[in-house]
């Protein structure tokens, strides 16, 4: 017989090694069959934001400033990013001068000052009312309701309202000193047309008469005489012409034509100064409000280069790059997410979210909104989920996580892993039981699934149930 050790090794024979060269026997990978609730679940992630929100690029301007000239720079920063906002607070203060948000659809875009006139006026007269400041009227003219309504608000800020620059007051004060000449060039016009005008002297009329009637006795005399009349005639005519002249009084039509004349610049000059009058009164400077279309808000933007002392930027750069300094937040918060196409057909506006996942904000909420991502076209499409009850501006910014239940079983079903399930050669389905003796195909009809599991339902009743083994996979 061969020794089967050599050199202290064993050596297999060539059955042994044809033996140790197969393939291990194939092992089936069974699960079990359950009865549990399915529900079908969009589940994804999702930002805290607003529906809308206002850039806010501009800056005030102090009386006599010039915005070409003037360095900007913020006495008071911008307030921080997630800080609510309430009308009538102040966003910053550049150069010394306040920059408030009030409520309304209008965007700030000019000055507003006495007899301004448009929804921009009307917004800040309902605004001014929701503050408790009375303007009056509110009918979308900058009047002097609106006027002291401005000015009580701002002195209630620690402010006081913008009036008239050095250039306006000048402009004012040559007006009034036209207005002054034109006075007193429509009294001494007054006075020539009535020294004018005056009738002649009770005595002045005497001598007169008298005159005439020497004449007339001379005249007699000469007749009488037979002497020449022609000197006594023309002295009669004369001293008659006279008379007449002052009983009829003399021709003021110079003085009453320099009257009107006066007349007509005392009017030009009052209206101009009237004019000039009613719009340098207190005034809102452009960018000293900013509207937005809903309050209380917050703040949505981390403002750059906007700390106390610092040089303030703005603006929109070439290409249309905003360069705000902050951002207002307008409305109650709501959530943001972005799902796939495949995910969008499962949702539906008004299905009710939750959301959270143990950091930041926890609760409940409904789809308010689906629409594509990028225009029309796009696989992505944005969803917004307004919470209930609102959310605290310190959510703003804060990524959570997000559930949408689009579907689920009514109570507990036969359900088997995705995998167990396999198609057959005519198209309908079937899972493979296994038992200690046997491998039985059952045909079954798929329904819900969920979590890596399907509804299943037998095709012949009682042909599986709960608690049996069915095969997973090949």
């Amino acid at each position: 017989m061969v020794a089967a050790f050599v050199g202290g090794r064993h050596t297999k024979s060539p059955a042994e090694l044809a033996a140790a060269s197969k393939p291990p026997p194939l092992s089936t990978i069974t699960a079990p069959v359950e009865r549990r609730t399915l529900e079908a679940k969009v589940v994804g992630r999702a930002t805290v934001g607003t529906a809308a929100a206002v850039d806010v690029d501009c800056f005030p301007l102090a009386t006599g400033q010039s915005a070409s000239t003037t360095k900007q720079v913020f006495t008071r920063p911008p307030r921080p990013a997630g800080a609510s906002v309430a009308e009538g607070e102040l966003l910053a203060e550049v150069n010394g001068r306040p920059v408030l948000v009030l409520q309304g659809a209008t965007p700030s875009f000019r000055e507003m000052g006495p007899g301004t006139k448009g929804a921009d006026v009307s917004a800040l007269q309902t605004a001014l009312r929701r503050l408790g400041f009375d303007t009056g009227e509110t009918d979308g003219t900058f009047g002097t309701g609106t006027e002291s309504a401005v000015q009580a608000w701002y002195k209630s800020l620690g402010y006081e309202a913008a009036g008239p620059t050095d250039d306006e007051a000048e402009r004012l004060q040559a007006a009034q000193s036209a207005v002054q000449q034109a006075e007193s060039g429509q009294r001494q016009a007054q006075a020539a047309l009535s020294k004018a005008a005056q009738p002649a002297a009770e005595s002045d009329l005497l001598q007169a008469r008298i005159a005439l009637a020497q004449a007339q006795q001379q005249l007699n005399e000469a007749s009488a005489s037979r002497a020449d009349t022609t000197l006594p005639v023309l002295q009669v005519q004369l001293a008659r012409a006279n008379l007449d002249a002052m009983q009829k009084g003399r021709d003021a039509t110079a003085e009453r034509a320099a009257l009107t004349a006066a007349n007509a610049e005392l009017a030009a000059t009052r209206s101009r100064l009237d004019a000039l009058d009613s719009s340098l009164g207190v005034k809102v400077p452009f960018c000293e409000v900013v509207f937005v279309p809903s309050l209380p808000g917050a703040i949505d933007q981390p403002p750059k280069d906007s700390q106390s002392g610092q040089a303030a930027q703005g603006g929109t750069q070439a290409g249309g790059t905003s360069t705000a300094w902050a951002r207002v937040a307008s409305g109650q918060l709501v959530l943001k997410a972005s799902v796939s196409a495949t995910e969008k057909s499962l949702l539906a506006v008004d299905m009710p979210v939750s959301y959270g996942d143990g950091q930041g904000p926890t609760g409940t909420g409904r789809i308010t909104a689906i629409e594509p991502a990028g225009g029309q076209g796009t696989s992505q499409f944005a969803v917004t989920v307004q919470p209930d009850p609102p959310l605290a501006a310190s959510t703003l910014g804060q990524n959570v996580r997000m559930v949408v239940a689009v579907k689920s079983t009514s109570g507990e079903v036969l359900a088997v892993p995705l995998a167990a399930v396999s198609a057959t050669s005519d198209g309908s389905a079937k899972v493979t039981k296994v038992t200690p003796v046997a491998r039985v195909d059952v045909a079954v009809r798929a329904g819900l699934s969920a979590d890596g599991f399907v509804e299943v339902e037998p095709v012949t009743p009682g042909a599986l149930e709960a608690g049996e083994n069915v095969a997973v996979g090949r």
